[in-house]
């Protein structure tokens, strides 16, 4: 069984082709983490997950959709609370596009994370352009544990991110041919500190690339790994799996 840990099937972007792709997921005996970031997908990954066993749920406030997140954030301690949910997030700072101000954003991250803290939940962190801020925070209000989703900062932060108690995300990047930072941090860190993602629709893996990611795909993401680390494939599903389930619960 493959534990995908972050997927966005909820979209609207899927709605002809949902059904087809979650009898793929069933078929393939695999748990994916649906992952919110506004209201409406953290409502609409929580209806997919009530409906079907194969999903599990992680709601939160994505730091491009933050501007309005003191509104948004009694709404989300209430989705919390849902069996289904397993972790908070995605959240973080996005420093890349900078749609919302960066004192704004980081007030959200903070209020997330001790949300977070208070559920006793792992958090799923956003990080894009901004390593130092997000490690500035994380080391000073959140205690873990969490996944650095879609990581792609350098080998010391990576280092200090494990050691505040995150796993980092493995997704499509891996597989992408000049992706060598990627590679070379994938090949000399321990599995028990990776977790393998596909952020579908976005970043599809090789030989997808540019097009409609899948959270099946995912098995793309497994595999790349398994070459660079000169493992069997059945070994990398055996220990992300358990470290994600360690995370978010369940059966491995």
């Amino acid at each position: 069984m493959i534990y995908n840990t972050h997927s966005h099937l909820q979209d609207p972007m899927f709605d002809a082709t949902r059904p087809r792709i979650i009898e793929e997921i069933q078929n393939a005996n695999m748990t994916v983490l649906l992952v919110g970031y506004t209201p409406e997908m953290n409502q609409r990954a929580l209806a997919l997950a009530d409906a079907h066993d194969c999903f599990v749920v992680a709601v939160g406030i994505h730091p491009n959709h933050a501007s309005d997140w003191t509104n948004q954030l009694e709404q989300l301690r209430a989705f919390a609370t849902h069996p289904k949910v397993v972790a908070i997030g995605e959240c973080g700072l996005d420093y890349h596009w900078d749609t919302v101000d960066r004192a704004t954003q980081k007030a959200a991250f903070v209020s997330q994370l001790e949300l977070a803290t208070r559920l006793q939940l792992p958090i799923i962190v956003h990080m894009r352009d901004a390593t130092a801020d997000t490690y500035a925070i994380l080391s000073t209000s959140y205690q873990g544990p969490g996944v650095m989703h879609c990581y792609s900062g350098d080998a010391d932060y990576a280092k200090k991110f494990i050691a505040l108690g995150f796993h980092l995300g493995v997704g499509g990047p891996v597989t992408f041919h000049n992706a060598k930072t990627l590679h070379d941090l994938v090949t000399v860190t321990a599995l028990d500190h990776l977790v393998v993602e596909t952020d579908d629709p976005y970043l599809a893996p090789v030989p997808f690339r540019g097009q409609t990611n899948l959270a099946t795909y995912v098995t793309y993401v497994v595999e790349r790994i398994a070459a660079l680390k000169q493992l069997d494939v059945d070994d990398v599903i055996t220990a992300t799996t358990t470290n994600a389930t360690r995370l978010f619960g369940g059966n491995p």
